[in-house]
């Protein structure tokens, strides 16, 4: 898993950098995603789950969104906010571990506001 670098948005405004995904990747809890999908096939992204409930019950996987494909030259795009709670954040790290599939074409810019 790749961990991703946030990029925090000055008062300015931000040109942000986007970068390719990998099949997963660790953000920090709180940041928010900005996914463009330049290909033309919908992405699931799924956030993990880490933990476990009463201490033996396993908290599946959420799918959180489809990513929409291309339309014309368009990217479908779509915004993610990370959750900063369980049982998402794994407690190893203090990250969160979000996948995409499939990643071929697509891409993420992580932004904290302030």
């Amino acid at each position: 898993m790749a961990v991703l670098v946030v990029q925090a948005i000055p008062r300015g405004g931000l040109a942000p950098v986007y970068t390719a995904v990998a099949a997963a990747d660790r953000v920090p809890p709180g940041s928010v995603l900005h996914y463009k999908n330049a290909s033309a096939s919908a992405v699931t992204l799924t956030l993990i789950a880490t933990d476990t409930a009463d201490g033996d019950l396993v908290v599946s996987d959420r799918a959180i969104v489809s990513l929409p494909a291309i339309a014309g030259s368009v990217p479908g795009m779509v915004f993610v906010r990370v959750p900063n709670a369980w049982p998402y954040v794994d407690p190893a790290d203090g990250l969160v571990g979000i996948t995409a599939s499939p990643t071929a074409s697509v891409t993420v810019a992580v932004l904290s506001a302030p």
